[in-house]
């Protein structure tokens, strides 16, 4: 679940970047954690910002799918993340958070 939040963190916080770079807006984290679906967030990265090839994306949507399924699952029966799962969490991770570092370095 750990690696899930994280993932999770660096789409907002790439989403973050990318919407205030073309606009005055300084909005909290919090503020997009709870008003802006992470499925609206893939799909502008995506077509609008053009950061990820059709492979990325489709598993960025798969991963919110699993999460919503998988989050309600966890309290009851947490071996639902297995370490193959954990895994694709984490590669998502490295890949959303290596967009974050270039526009960081932008």
């Amino acid at each position: 679940i750990l690696i899930q939040n994280l993932y999770e963190d660096r789409l907002y916080v790439l989403y973050k970047y990318l919407t205030e770079s073309k606009s005055d807006d300084n909005l909290s984290l919090e503020h997009y954690h709870k008003h802006i679906d992470l499925k609206k967030i893939v799909k502008e990265l995506y077509s609008i910002h053009n950061l990820f090839d059709d492979g990325v994306k489709k598993s960025l949507d798969r991963s919110i799918d699993i999460r919503n399924r998988f989050i309600h699952f966890s309290f009851m029966k947490p071996d639902v993340y297995t370490e193959e799962l954990c895994n694709v969490f984490y590669t998502l991770f490295r890949e959303v958070d290596e967009e974050v570092r270039k526009f960081k370095k932008r």
